[in-house]
């Protein structure tokens, strides 16, 4: 089915009532920022603490090949883990980024129907040289999804990734304007917004300008920057150019989670803070004049980010690799990469919050303020929800958080 979704569809906000959570199993164990942490812990480890956390709330669904699902299934018998409510799904894939490269979820009350959106890499189709050039490109995960759960899939001409979309189960959508540009070059604005409109049946699409500076796309270098796509000569592990999961997302029909930088760091902002607190703060100003779909002013909460975390990867790290083969990139030793942390990057589902939490023992204090604040901020936007701390440092190492890893499927 193409053309305009139905009438009777729409896209519930992601705090309404979920049929199943999906995770997309990890090829290999390569965002794993060891080196910084100072643990030896793996995406599968982010997976398995997210799995223990839904386990009796919502059914899991995890995409697996045969060798993946022997890893994980002892990974998780391994951990005491009840097997019970989770499914393995065989169907091909290549990253663990199923919000992006997974379905956008339309439901009537009676079924649901998986959106199938284009994608191209995040934009670096045309700058990637090397394996990963071909990883889930042609996507068809939507289709296969589609096909196994015997659902009729929604096909778009869109091109773009769930990250990006924020959903108020009332027809408005939040999306960032860098990157629903990038993806759809060919589209004036006003194009992209009668596509999102037809594609999601939306009555409002609300803008926000620019992303943190800690999701640039990573092939955007700067002279001045001294080579890396950041100040400092800083690489990004492979983001996304702004996806609003990291930094503004709906937490009620008139309600937005819009980041900020901590208080603390105003008089000591780095180049990179620096970045971030303009295009935030930014944002807020537009935020402060939008209305949702029946033209009600927004009540804007500000969640804090934490602290800068940098380390230094060399060839030994996959993301090395794959960040070496960018065209316009020229690096030659090892590469400072920033994680891509954020406390707006989470997952709700049915009664649960899965919620970054960065502090251990040994690190700056900040980041047990910068914790401490940002659970205050979660409990006070779902007080009503159960808040499970996990540290997702080693999906961050690759670029994204705990919601870029996940994909939840409305109860219809």
């Amino acid at each position: 089915m193409h053309g305009k979704l139905p009438d009777t569809f729409r896209i519930p906000a992601e705090w309404e009532p979920h049929e199943a959570v999906y995770f997309a199993a990890a090829s290999e164990n390569e965002f794993d920022p060891s080196r910084f942490s100072g643990e030896n812990r793996t995406v599968m480890d982010v997976h398995l603490a997210m799995v223990r956390a839904l386990t009796g709330r919502v059914k899991v669904r995890i995409i697996a090949d045969n060798a993946q699902k022997e890893e994980y299934t002892k990974g998780m018998k391994k951990a005491g883990m009840d097997l019970e409510g989770v499914e393995f799904v065989p169907i091909p894939h290549c990253d663990i980024w199923l919000r992006d490269t997974g379905p956008i979820w339309a439901e009537d009350g009676k079924q649901c129907m998986p959106v199938w959106t284009g994608f191209n890499n995040w934009g670096y189709y045309d700058y990637i040289e090397g394996p990963w050039a071909s990883c889930d490109i042609p996507n068809y995960i939507p289709r296969d999804l589609g096909a196994f759960l015997g659902l009729d899939v929604f096909t778009t001409a869109l091109v773009g990734e769930g990250g990006d979309k924020s959903f108020n189960g009332q027809g408005t959508l939040i999306c960032c304007k860098a990157v629903e540009k990038d993806r759809n070059p060919s589209l004036s604005f006003p194009e992209i917004e009668q596509l999102l409109k037809d594609t999601f049946n939306l009555r409002k699409v609300i803008w926000v300008e620019q992303g943190l500076a800690d999701d640039a796309q990573t092939f955007r270098t700067r002279r001045e920057y001294g080579g890396g796509n950041l100040p400092g000569g800083v690489f990004t592990p492979l983001c996304t150019g702004g996806h609003v999961d990291e930094f503004c997302r709906f937490v009620g029909p008139g309600k937005v989670l819009l980041a900020e930088v901590f208080q603390t760091a105003y008089t000591d902002m780095s180049p990179i803070e620096q970045i971030t607190h303009f295009n935030m703060e930014g944002n807020l100003a537009l935020l402060r004049q939008q209305t949702d779909q029946d033209g009600n002013p927004l009540e804007i909460l500000r969640m804090p980010l934490p602290p800068s975390m940098i380390y230094t990867i060399d060839q030994r790290d996959p993301v090395y690799t794959v960040i070496r083969n960018l065209k316009g990139v020229s690096i030659n030793g090892p590469i400072q990469v920033i994680l891509a942390g954020s406390y707006c990057n989470y997952l709700v589902s049915n009664g649960v919050v899965c919620f970054p939490q960065y502090y251990r023992e040994g690190m700056d204090p900040r980041f047990r303020e910068t914790d401490q604040r940002a659970m205050a901020v979660i409990k006070e936007a779902f007080p009503d929800h159960t808040i499970i701390p996990i540290d997702p440092s080693p999906v961050n190492a690759g670029g994204g958080g705990m919601h870029c890893i996940s994909n939840n499927q409305p109860k219809a």
